[in-house]
């Protein structure tokens, strides 16, 4: 042991200003949606849609990264539409998925999208920041309030009317804000969600 003192951890930060999505030569901004998903969008049985595997997902966003795409944006979804096909059955979850697309590229601002009665914020806070720190400023939340009933059961949630869902994502991004800036732990009681003593670093 050398004597020296420990250092602090220092976190990069790109400002909100130049994130990929805000920032950049192009005035109309590109996405790639929802290639985490079988089919992706595509409601039809032709071939030729994504897949939703690991190959085909770090092929497309190294393509988009390389033309010039600002972003990538998942959908999160847990059940399919049933049928023949079953759209949307297969689908990667998306901060573990965004997390590998951020080491394997460099300039694209990679997304999760995520439904509120599915993540605590406390858990949210801190898989966020880590996102952002693989990323190097590049991570962004895509944060969904909830609308298909079924999905939101899996999780022991109820499905709330439709602006009781908005105050609910409210809540839960207050809390998480907070977790994000507080220096110190500190006791959160809301409506919705209760956290004792919370704090997280990144």
């Amino acid at each position: 042991m050398s004597g020296a003192p420990a250092l602090a951890p220092v976190d990069a930060a790109v400002p909100s200003a130049e994130a990929p999505i805000l920032s950049g030569p192009n005035r109309l901004k590109l996405a790639v949606f929802g290639i985490n998903e079988n089919r992706g969008l595509v409601m039809s049985t032709a071939p030729g849609p994504p897949e939703a595997t690991w190959e085909q997902s770090v092929r497309l966003v190294s393509e988009a990264e390389r033309l010039g795409f600002e972003a990538v944006i998942p959908l999160a979804r847990w059940l399919g539409y049933g049928g023949r096909q079953n759209l949307g059955a297969r689908c990667f979850e998306t901060f573990t998925w965004a997390a590998g697309l951020a080491a394997l590229t460099t300039r694209i601002q990679v997304f999760a999208t995520f439904h509120v009665p599915t993540v605590h914020p406390v858990m949210a806070a801190k898989m966020v920041a880590t996102i952002d720190h693989i990323s190097n400023g590049r991570f962004g939340l895509n944060i969904v309030a909830g609308w298909q009933p079924a999905e939101i059961a899996m999780f022991g949630s109820p499905q709330r009317e439709h602006d009781e869902r908005y105050e609910v994502s409210d809540e839960w991004t207050e809390l998480v804000k907070r977790l994000w800036t507080a220096d110190a732990p500190f006791d959160f009681e809301g409506r919705y969600f209760t956290a004792p003593a919370a704090y997280s670093d990144p």
